[in-house]
């Protein structure tokens, strides 16, 4: 998914224009949810777990409001207050949902194991300091470096490829050796790659980006699968779902909040205005404000990764 949708989008950018680029996702989706019909319930719901309305509600509309007022702050003098209601909107449902007995989360799961919790941080900062970089690249190749939408594609089509070869690789290696040193390796090499990142310009060659490009895809493949790895590791079977939700979590938010700081710092910086060749100096700078605060966010994850702690396999599922 991550190598080919940089080339459909491209193409299908450069051969009928951005809008029909929304017509590919709404196919998968209908093709997924037929899928995911034809799977067979393995597993009985347990009859005492009720959903959680209540905190289904306070996350979907605490996120939304806080998103939206964070990428409106900079344009709007609502924004802030909509970003300040879902800060309190997600404070009140992560106290709904240590309280409660069917919580949609298991958050307490994050207080009583440190290697899980850290692992989770990791993951997520990790999303934050990567999600944006993409759609910042995107723009940059085609706004900046003057190629079509179609040729970008093929070129941001270097980092997941790499990221595709290692992931394999680094998650089979985890398996002989600590999860947290290769996933902290990972990290490391991703934010080398953010800064390196920083010096692209209006000269920067098509070697030095695809070459980047590269050595960050090698920082988050190989931090990826063995972080997985460490996290799902960290606790027993039974709780193999409560992980891979929480995990899923992480990294969701992950990539909204790196968007949500995308669209702040651009709308700060240029304002509401079409990024177009007359705006590439003004969207050149907010590039680099947001890369800066990516290598920043990925410099804690570095620290986040050390700290979870060493985990290894024991026999009944726990590390």
């Amino acid at each position: 998914g991550l190598s080919l949708g940089p080339v459909l989008g491209g193409f299908i950018t450069h051969n009928l224009g951005w809008r029909y680029v929304f017509f590919l996702p709404a196919l998968l989706t209908v093709i997924a949810f037929l899928a995911a019909m034809k799977i067979n319930q393995d597993i009985e719901p347990d009859p005492e777990q009720e959903f959680d309305i209540e905190g289904t509600l306070l996350y979907a509309l605490g996120l939304v409001a806080f998103m939206y007022g964070m990428s409106s702050a900079g344009s709007v003098v609502w924004g802030k207050w909509l970003m300040a209601a879902g800060v309190l909107l997600l404070g009140g449902f992560v106290y709904h949902e240590v309280h409660t007995v069917s919580p949609l989360l298991e958050l307490r799961l994050l207080s009583h194991n440190r290697a899980f919790a850290f692992s989770n941080l990791a993951a997520l900062i990790n999303y934050m300091g990567t999600s944006g970089v993409g759609f910042l690249l995107s723009i940059y190749l085609q706004v900046v470096k003057g190629f079509d939408a179609q040729i970008s594609g093929f070129i941001l089509l270097s980092q997941p490829v790499i990221m595709a070869v290692v992931s394999p690789l680094a998650g089979r290696l985890s398996d002989e050796y600590e999860p947290r040193l290769i996933a902290t390796t990972g990290m490391t090499i991703t934010t080398a790659g953010l800064v390196m990142m920083h010096f692209f310009g209006f000269q920067t060659s098509l070697l030095y980006i695809v070459f980047t490009l590269l050595f960050t895809g090698l920082g988050f493949g190989i931090f990826s699968s063995p972080n997985n790895n460490a996290i799902m590791g960290a606790v027993a079977p039974h709780q193999y779902g409560v992980a891979s939700a929480i995990l899923s979590t992480m990294r969701l938010v992950g990539q909204t909040l790196s968007m949500a700081i995308v669209a702040w710092i651009v709308g700060m910086i240029m304002g509401q205005v079409q990024v177009t060749v007359q705006e590439a100096e003004p969207f050149l700078q907010s590039m680099k404000v947001c890369l800066t605060i990516f290598a920043i966010l990925c410099t804690g994850g570095i620290f986040a990764s050390l700290v979870r702690g060493s985990v290894h396999h024991v026999e009944g599922g726990t590390r």
